[in-house]
């Protein structure tokens, strides 16, 4: 079955024949007649009464038709709310990010958005994965955008993956391990490190780097949150660290930070995109929602 045939045949129910519903719907009365014939021949019923002045309705039309009324029903109401929010071009959003993605996928995604949806004003919040968490399910912000570093339970959170970010060892262009290409687990055992902090399960792989070649762990020689306190001692170049690509593309690329060739010391964790379950209704929050899906098919290409 059809909706176009649910049309035609309720259009010859409202007017009383297939002429003047031909003439409503633009179609032939021929069109209507072999669209009606299919129709009763897939039901194994018959639908209009034919030989009346009027063209009405069996018992079974009757049937159809009530059912057809609601299905056109629902379709206008479908196409209505559609409609009203892909032509909504205000509102706000709080959106939470975290620091890998904010000057990457969602700086992105944010300028896109301003230039076809100017209306729609974005409030973004820093912080980390389990910050964001908390504060989605407190309401305090309507979407999140992080490198997903724990495995914590979402509650209430609707979870999407985005994109994939690696992790890597990187250490300052004038380090002593920059030019190496065999650089090995004892090398790194024996270096100063900066590690941050609240790095969820990329700390327990770094970790087993080191306990699976037999090896004491380093003691951090500096702890902190802060990635631009850790960007720059790295740079000073007597520090190794672990951060993620998208943070140190810029300086990969101009040869101010150098990636370490170390077996098994890349891991990839997944950026996500967290929302509250049912919270959807905003216009806004959904066109914000479509500019990160472009922002990561753009990165993913």
């Amino acid at each position: 079955m059809e909706l176009r045939q649910l049309r035609y045949f309720m259009a010859i129910v409202e007017h009383g024949s297939f002429s003047r519903a031909a003439a409503e719907l633009g179609r032939t009365q021929q069109a209507l007649s072999k669209a009606m014939q299919a129709l009763e021949d897939e039901l194994g019923v018959r639908l209009l009464d034919r030989d009346s002045q009027r063209a009405s309705p069996t018992a079974f039309g009757e049937l159809v038709l009530e059912h057809g009324r609601a299905i056109e029903g629902e379709t206008r109401s479908l196409r209505t709310r559609l409609t009203q929010l892909l032509e909504e071009d205000a509102g706000a959003v709080r959106l939470g990010t975290g620091p890998t993605p904010a000057g990457g996928l969602v700086a992105r995604a944010v300028l896109a958005l301003q230039k076809a949806r100017p209306r729609i004003r974005i409030d973004v919040h820093a912080g980390v994965h389990a910050e964001l968490v908390a504060q989605l399910q407190q309401g305090r912000i309507d979407l999140a955008v992080c490198i997903e570093t724990d495995s914590l339970d979402p509650g209430n959170l609707a979870r999407e993956t985005l994109v994939d970010e690696e992790y890597l060892v990187v250490c300052g262009a004038g380090h002593p391990l920059a030019d190496r290409h065999d650089v090995s687990a004892g090398d790194l055992a024996q270096s100063q490190w900066i590690i941050g902090r609240r790095l969820g399960e990329v700390e327990a792989a770094w970790a087993a780097l080191f306990d699976e070649a037999g090896l004491a762990r380093p003691q951090a020689a500096i702890e902190t949150s802060s990635l631009e306190f850790a960007l720059g001692l790295l740079r000073a170049g007597r520090h190794l660290g672990v951060l993620p690509y998208g943070l140190v593309e810029d300086d990969l690329r101009i040869g101010r930070l150098r990636r370490l060739a170390v077996t098994h010391a890349a891991w990839r964790r997944p950026v996500v995109l967290m929302y509250r379950r049912g919270n959807l209704q905003a216009p806004a929050m959904l066109a914000v929602i479509s500019a990160l899906y472009a922002a990561a098919r753009e990165t993913d290409g």
